[in-house]
């Protein structure tokens, strides 16, 4: 089958606390100077590609990353949906923990990089908890995480690919989804879309992945956007 629609899978450019080595998920950090010219780049590798639509997050540092990317291709009429669905994975105790002090923790890789086994969750009555945070006022109490694993982050995102994402493809709309590292890789391990164990697989910040969709909501083609060994040099920059 033919190309029916395009689909361009962003991973956020990296944040401050990216900087300081420290585990981000659902607190609020923004973009580095170094996330914002990675934002820049990502849109250069873009041009040429139509988009529609946009989806991202509730954080600022998915929000920036769709703006500037918008902005540097002239794109700003282009409608943003933030969603909290397509938010980063929840790493509960873990979140604002210095990466070389959460490594000292028992199973740390197997929880970080595995499927299943999350960090301990924190409190509902912890101010950090997302129940305390205006964003999610009309979000079901019982359905906002106080910690995630790769597989929950999973089940949290698919509702939103069923019910906004996949109808705007569906419709021949060409879109930019502008998300975080492991909700990335919950949607690619989702879709079957990675080599080997889902555990080895890592996602770049500031990377775009193009897949092509026939009429049948099939990927028929997928690339990486970007020079390769750039691309490698953020991976291991920033590997846990």
């Amino acid at each position: 089958m033919s190309r029916h629609a395009t689909m361009i899978l962003l991973c956020a450019g990296e944040c401050m606390w990216d900087d300081e080595k420290k585990i981000a998920g659902w607190t609020d950090v923004p973009l580095s100077e170094l996330g914002v010219n990675q934002c820049k780049e990502a849109a250069e590798y873009m041009r040429g590609i139509k988009i529609d639509v946009a989806f991202t997050s509730v954080l600022k540092r998915g929000i920036h990353t769709t703006c500037i990317v918008l902005d540097e291709l002239d794109l700003n009429c282009v409608k943003i949906k933030k969603h909290w669905r397509l938010n980063p994975r929840h790493y509960g105790i873990m979140q604002g923990v210095l990466r070389s002090e959460a490594k000292k923790v028992e199973n740390y890789q197997e929880i970080f990089r595995g499927l299943t086994q999350k960090f301990p969750s924190i409190s509902t009555s912890d101010e950090t908890h997302p129940s305390h945070d205006f964003r999610y006022c009309l979000v079901p109490y019982n359905s906002l995480p106080g910690s995630e694993s790769l597989e929950d982050a999973k089940n949290r995102i698919i509702p939103y690919w069923y019910d906004k994402i996949a109808p705007c493809l569906l419709k021949g709309k060409n879109i930019l989804v502008v998300t975080h590292k492991d909700t990335v890789r919950a949607l690619r391990y989702f879709w079957n879309d990675y080599e080997g164990n889902i555990e080895d697989l890592e996602v770049a910040s500031g990377v775009s992945r193009v897949y092509e969709f026939n009429e049948k909501l099939e990927i028929i083609d997928k690339k990486d956007l970007g020079d390769l060994d750039e691309i490698a040099r953020r991976i291991s920059r920033l590997k846990v």
